[in-house]
């Protein structure tokens, strides 16, 4: 019996893309957590390996551990990709298309045509499974990358202090100043205006506020 194909969007809230979900490389560690938490069978593409059409071939033929002889052609990917279906029949599948933004940039055309391909398996439409086909796999497409096209989570909100009373204007707009690496957390309160960022060099002489209404840094 096939289980129950988890509600992704419903678990990581975070993410809005489908039926492809698109996740963000910095979530990948609660992605991999969640495939573990429902014992999913994990597919693993890279896209840095598909960079044109007979490398992508290629890296589908091992991934999907395909036979020597499926050739460089659609049809005879779907013929084989039905047989993965058979063999995994039952299974709950994640499909992770890894680095799936270094294959887009590279070959477009033939990007698009495997999400095509990788979509119809999760969709159970492909052409080689007749509607009378016994065999079923529920299947789940992630496709990660860099760039505001992935998901990720927002990132936690850092508990600063302030804002405190500046010693020259007088105002109630004085904000930490933070130094270091930014971290997702740092860049976020900057903007959300709750601290200012002054770069990763740290000096004991350094001040650590700032106020919003007269530009003063104070210790």
């Amino acid at each position: 019996m096939t289980p129950a194909r988890p509600h992704v969007r419903g678990e990581l809230s975070w993410i809005t893309s489908g039926p492809a979900y698109c996740v963000e490389v910095s979530a990948l560690e609660v992605l991999e957590e969640f495939l573990d938490a429902h014992g999913y069978t994990v597919v693993a593409l890279d896209g840095e390996q598909m960079t044109n059409r007979a490398t992508t071939f290629d890296e589908l033929r091992r991934a999907f551990a395909l036979p020597p002889w499926c050739g460089d052609n659609w049809d005879a990917v779907n013929d084989c990709l039905g047989e993965f279906v058979h063999a995994h029949d039952g299974q709950l599948v994640a499909i992770v298309w890894c680095n799936q933004d270094v294959a887009a940039a590279n070959a477009p055309a033939t990007s698009a045509e495997v999400g095509w391909a990788l979509l119809e398996v999760v969709l159970g439409r492909m052409p080689s499974l007749g509607p009378n086909c016994p065999w079923r796999i529920h299947a789940d497409l992630f496709l990660t990358g860099q760039g505001e096209d992935y998901d990720r989570p927002p990132p936690k909100r850092l508990p600063l202090p302030g804002p405190v009373e500046c010693p020259v204007c007088g105002e109630m707009e004085g904000v930490p100043i933070l130094r270091g690496l930014p971290m997702p957390e740092a860049q976020e309160a900057a903007r959300e205006h709750r601290a200012v960022l002054r770069g990763c060099i740290v000096s004991p002489e350094d001040d650590h506020w700032f106020c919003r209404a007269c530009a003063w840094e104070w210790r």
